[in-house]
């Protein structure tokens, strides 16, 4: 029973620090995120989709 202890919890330290080196390089490197996921502004997705509460979010037409 010890030995799966043990191993789990090198699992949850490993994912700890794990997240804590993405987190750390994402601060050092923010172009990589803010490329593939740039800032969007509320007001402009009215622009594009509605809500309708039969069909759920439609795309507006000729937009």
């Amino acid at each position: 029973m010890l030995p799966l202890v043990a191993i789990v919890l090198a699992l949850v330290v490993g994912a700890v620090i794990l997240e804590i080196v993405s987190y750390r390089a994402l601060e050092r490197i923010p172009s990589v995120a803010t490329e593939e996921f740039p800032e969007i502004d509320r007001e402009l997705l009215g622009k594009f989709s509605s809500f309708d509460p039969e069909l759920g979010w439609c795309p507006q037409p000729n937009r």
